[in-house]
């Protein structure tokens, strides 16, 4: 119950009387429960990525699509062609892209 100690009572009890209608049995505890239940989903389904498209790697790298095309091109950052068309980067390499971690001679590999 993380959730109930950085949101208010007076907001919990809101949140719960505008559901109501919805969901009639529907109790405080109950909805503290969904939403940290709805959390623990969103890093699970995270944490499973195990690689990104070019304009996923291009977003959360900051850059423009076209740079993200050319570091592959260069060999800056490692990708797997799956099928005849779909080409991924895998996840891991992308956190150490950003993270700072990847060495000069893994870039140059």
């Amino acid at each position: 119950m993380e959730i109930s100690r950085r949101i208010t009572p007076e907001i919990l009890a809101a949140a719960t009387g505008i559901l109501q209608p919805y969901c009639p049995s529907l109790s405080a505890t109950d909805l503290v429960q969904a939403i940290s239940n709805h959390r623990s989903e969103k890093t699970k389904h995270q944490t499973l990525q195990p690689s990104l498209t070019y304009s996923e790697f291009a977003k959360l790298a900051g850059i423009s699509l076209p740079s993200a095309h050319r570091m592959a091109a260069r060999g800056e950052i490692p990708k797997v062609r799956i099928g005849l068309r779909s080409i991924r980067i895998p996840y891991a390499a992308v956190e150490k892209i950003l993270n700072g971690t990847q060495s000069q001679t893994e870039v140059e590999k």
